[in-house]
């Protein structure tokens, strides 16, 4: 793995891989859900900077855990945080689901 690239992190492998089709430049990994993401699970990426894509009803949760992650640098995407709407935070999105409407809106 090249150890460059910042890794991308989210709950579902669905969202890893989207992400993954969307942007290459990172490193997509999933936690397997928002209850699987781990202080011991993470010292794999030791060194590594991380960017946390949780899903729009995570966000608080994972930017607690994430202080947990001491042998990295993370940083916790608000990115859902503010820009979902009611709709969306109803239907809980994830990353994924925000990338593929924001490719739907953008048209061909």
């Amino acid at each position: 793995m090249n150890r460059d690239k910042v890794v991308a992190l989210v709950e579902s492998e669905k969202s890893a891989l989207i992400g993954a089709a969307c942007f290459p430049n990172y490193i997509w990994l999933a936690s397997g859900g928002k209850s699987q993401l781990s202080a011991d699970k993470m010292k794999v990426l030791e060194g590594r900077t991380v960017i946390m894509f949780p899903d729009v009803d995570g966000y608080h949760d994972w930017e607690k855990k994430a202080k947990e992650f001491i042998y990295c640098k993370v940083t916790v995407s608000d990115i859902l945080e503010r820009n979902a709407t009611d709709e969306e935070r109803n239907a809980k999105i994830d990353i994924a689901d925000w990338l593929v409407k924001q490719l739907r809106d953008r048209g061909p």
